[in-house]
């Protein structure tokens, strides 16, 4: 939800989480921190609701951005004739297995298995057009819980969870829980499962900004010079 639609009222929840009151007639409560005419609204709210703020962050951009969620059948489709290995039927988990000098994806693994395309930047294309690959992946119909033993439990949405509360032990169902992790930031549980990909970056990660380049010869920089510019300490020869 866009911050100019709504105040903070000053009030918490007992878990400490701040609520809001909105205060613009049809607010459009998003998936995700980007207006996109394609994608129905989660909600709309009007003046005098009130919604528990999970999240404070920017809206997403071409330096800082959110995709997705994204489901295990929306990115098969997508990465459909975009490997050289075969797809498993469920995607139940996603990570970045290895990265570069610069944090960019190198490999990526689904179910545990090696997701090969002919190179890196691929993996742009192969997850439904992301802007660039510095990237992390967060699954979002489930999470893992840490036990005082140290053993772990992943939830999902589908699943109904026993909690100790202060009133005693109760049963919550996982679609919809709001979970915080230990630096309290919060989030909702949904109910199929997901990935979700938040980044940074534009491009193919080679560091030069063709608008910039584009500026610069504009103003009337020779190509040496733009190079030069964008590669430090680098010498420009002639074979």
């Amino acid at each position: 939800m866009r911050a100019d639609n709504a105040k903070e009222t000053g009030n918490q929840t007992a878990a400490g989480l701040g609520y809001l009151t909105v205060t613009a007639k049809d607010t459009n409560v998003r998936p995700l921190p980007l207006i996109q005419s394609a994608v129905e609204p989660v909600a709309k709210l009007n003046p005098g609701e009130t919604a528990v703020i999970l999240d404070k962050v920017a809206e997403s951009n071409s330096y800082e951005w959110v995709r997705g969620p994204f489901t295990s059948e929306q990115l098969l489709s997508s990465l459909n004739g975009k490997t050289t290995n075969s797809l498993p039927s469920v995607i139940s988990s996603l990570e970045v297995a290895e990265r570069g000098p610069s944090g960019r994806a190198l490999t990526v693994k689904a179910n545990g298995q090696v997701l090969d395309v002919r190179y890196p930047d691929m993996y742009r294309s192969a997850f439904n057009g992301l802007p660039s690959t510095l990237f992390d992946i967060e699954p979002t119909g489930s999470y893992t819980v840490l036990s005082a033993n140290g053993a772990t439990t992943s939830v999902s949405g589908g699943q109904t969870v026993a909690v100790i509360s202060a009133s005693g032990k109760g049963n919550v169902k996982g679609a919809g829980t709001v979970v915080l992790n230990g630096d309290g930031k919060a989030r909702a549980l949904e109910n199929s499962s997901g990935f979700k990909f938040t980044g940074k970056g534009f491009g193919h990660g080679l560091g030069m900004s063709q608008w910039g380049a584009k500026g610069m010869a504009d103003e009337g920089y020779d190509y040496k010079q733009i190079l030069e510019h964008y590669y430090r300490n680098t010498i420009i020869t002639k074979d």
